[in-house]
């Protein structure tokens, strides 16, 4: 066996754990009995145990300088050494602690939204705020801990680079979204109770329409919607269906499913390597917001969708029309909750926690202080106060899990996807066509050849070049969303 054979072999075994790893989380989100929790959190604190060994093994570093060539056969090398790296910096007994800790949090997370009281969370969120910020003097940082957290799910992207396209679009949002309040003319839509199984149904028939391959992955219900990859073809989604809220479920789906497509269509001849992973959780999200946004949201989209709809809830929708399901579709509000929020409030949202997870790292504020920090913020932002912990600080499941710097990766993903969509309109000009009758699979090809199909083999930002010319500009989404603005109220 040569050097190359080697390190392929170390690779599959090391994200063979990884799938085994994703599938006790899975579980545990979807289905473990309730007392099952002290011997799952055990089980997947060995796996990672494992995990982190087969990552340190010192004979990395030797078998690594050994790979040449160019192009992709670089990228692998750069990869698995950005990799090794991490994982070095990372003691096996850190990474075993960090997710038992985070294990047991998910649950107490769990227990304090559904009793409202942020007290209950707090000594499982202040550990595992003390283990984010231990990982953050482990893996080393330039300007503040907080940059260490972010390269791990947007490789190279700095506070302050975030900084820099956050404020300038938060000064253009705000006028936006109260112009856009004060002239839509459409009210909250309200459909009355929607059967969960006919949603579910409705939801199986966009799906596979969309090119999701039910064959290689499968639809299921957990609190916070997720995509986990147990395996090249394995591929799974959830969702959360509310019989009050039909919006709510099918944007969640739909939502999903744009990272399911993304992982079902990552380069197969990088399967179990480095280079056959998302490019970073950025671009993953900017999957997921183009299908749930730029299409899901469109005209032309409700053009097909209504028949669709029509056909599982032909009483509950008799009333309503293309038109009238596109503007109910982007209503625009000050709402409370991050995943209910349409695309004009939803990057405020994300500004809020960014700038609370950035004093919480860098130890500007306490775990103590979020509930009043998270308060204050978004009275800043929105004009109003939540009123119970679930719309506010108890909102989110990613804090507990320890995915503290992740959150920045959604406005990210806005931004990347109009981007693309501005290449992608103009590469295919009938796309109005496509959508309208219902041709995703013409749309997903050209993601899948352009983004999909190249892995991790480029960075974020040279993806993004490569794809639409040009460097991350914010100002694409918000040309989006002014044009967007226009078709629905004449601004």
């Amino acid at each position: 066996m040569d050097d190359l054979q080697i390190i392929r072999k170390k690779e599959n075994d090391i994200y063979r754990l990884e799938e085994i790893l994703a599938l006790l989380g899975w579980d545990q989100e979807t289905g473990m009995p309730e007392q099952a929790l002290e011997d799952r959190s055990d089980q997947m604190a060995w796996v990672q145990q494992k995990l982190s060994e087969q990552l340190m093994d010192p004979e990395w570093e030797t078998l690594i300088e050994k790979i040449e060539g160019e192009g992709e056969q670089i990228a692998w090398k750069k990869n698995l050494a950005r990799r090794f790296l991490l994982n070095k910096a990372l003691p096996p007994d850190f990474l075993s602690e960090f997710v038992r800790i985070t294990s047991l949090s998910r649950e107490a997370w769990l227990d304090a939204r559904k009793k409202e009281d942020f007290s209950i969370f707090l000594p499982h969120l202040q550990k595992v705020v003390h283990m984010a910020r231990e990982r953050a003097e482990y893996l080393g940082f330039e300007e503040e801990p907080y940059n260490a957290l972010l390269d791990l799910y947007e490789p190279g992207v700095t506070a302050s680079e975030l900084e820099g396209l956050f404020i300038p679009l938060e000064k253009d949002l705000v006028p936006l979204i109260d112009e856009v309040i004060e002239r839509q003319d459409s009210k909250e839509p309200d459909f009355g109770i929607l059967a969960r199984e006919k949603q579910k149904l409705l939801h199986l028939n966009l799906l596979n329409q969309m090119g999701y391959d039910t064959r290689k992955g499968r639809l299921d219900f957990s609190v916070h919607p997720f995509t986990t990859t147990l395996g090249a073809c394995d591929v799974r989604i959830t969702t959360h269906l509310d019989s009050n809220d039909f919006f709510n479920g099918l944007f969640s789906t739909i939502h999903e499913a744009g990272h399911g497509l993304y992982e079902q269509n990552l380069p197969s001849q990088w399967k179990r390597t480095v280079n056959g992973q998302a490019c970073s959780l950025g671009i993953h999200e900017s999957q997921s917001r183009f299908w749930e946004n730029i299409i899901g949201r469109s005209r032309p989209f409700w053009e097909y969708m209504t028949k669709a709809v029509l056909s599982v809830f032909p009483g509950e929708f008799s009333s309503e029309t293309p038109e009238s399901l596109y503007r109910k579709s982007n209503y625009v509000k000050k709402g409370f909750i991050r995943i209910d929020a349409d695309e004009f409030t939803y990057n405020l949202h994300v500004m809020l926690r960014f700038d609370l997870e950035r004093k919480i790292i860098n130890g500007d504020a306490d775990v103590k202080e979020l509930p009043d920090l998270w308060n204050s913020k978004f009275k800043e932002l929105f004009g109003v106060i939540p009123h119970k912990p679930s719309m506010g600080v108890l909102q989110d499941i990613h804090w507990s899990l320890g995915d503290w710097g992740y959150f920045p990766t959604y406005t990210l993903g806005n931004l990347y996807a109009a981007q693309i969509w501005d290449t992608l309109k103009r590469a295919l000009p009938d796309w109005e066509n496509h959508i309208e009758t219902g041709n995703f699979k013409t749309i997903l090809s050209w993601l899948v050849e352009h983004i999909h199909s190249k892995g991790a083999t480029h960075s974020p930002g040279s993806l993004i070049t490569s794809v639409s010319g040009k460097a991350l500009d914010y100002r694409y989404f918000i040309n989006y969303l002014k044009e967007k603005a226009e078709t629905l109220y004449v601004i």
